[in-house]
């Protein structure tokens, strides 16, 4: 780097607010298991299966329902 004065430049803001973010309809499967999963309440029930595996502390995990949603994802 050249010695020297660094001349200040003005950066544009990078932050997106989640809320300004357009959302698509999503994929008619994606919809149709989301609702079938919150009928059954699987959410709730596979955290309460998986509670007695994990310690209170440190950063909290990816929530079980969550992790299933993404193993279910396939690559072309």
């Amino acid at each position: 780097m050249a010695s020297g004065q660094r001349k200040s430049k003005r950066q544009d803001e990078r932050w997106i607010a989640r809320d300004e973010i357009v959302r698509g309809p999503g994929h008619l499967f994606d919809r149709r298991l989301n609702a079938i999963f919150d009928e059954a309440r699987f959410d709730r029930w596979v955290q309460g299966r998986r509670k007695r595996f994990y310690v209170k502390e440190g950063r909290p995990g990816i929530p079980p329902g969550v992790y299933l949603r993404m193993l279910m994802i396939v690559s072309d």
